[in-house]
């Protein structure tokens, strides 16, 4: 899988438009010890609510916080963009 190799998160877009990544890639993806972040995909301040949709798909996948970018402190998050080069 590309996303462990080059060291990035993959995206769930909860636009409830689009809600992809589909909820039955969670596992490979926690599996492959790939990260995964819940973007909202807010084009405005009214949108921001859309990250509900992304946790219900996370949640339905059987995402856990050890594989949620969202769950880190800044300073995790932090350490882990640092890794990442």
């Amino acid at each position: 899988m590309l996303v462990l190799a080059n060291g990035v998160a993959m995206e769930l877009n909860a636009n409830p438009q689009r809600l992809d990544m589909d909820w039955t890639w969670i596992p490979y993806a926690m599996n492959k010890n790939v990260m995964v972040s819940i973007n909202p995909d807010a084009h405005s301040k009214e949108s921001i609510h859309y990250v509900k949709y992304g946790v219900a798909v996370a949640r339905k996948g059987g995402l856990t916080a050890d594989f949620c970018l969202n769950t880190l402190s800044a300073n995790e998050f932090s350490e882990w963009c640092k890794n990442k080069k």
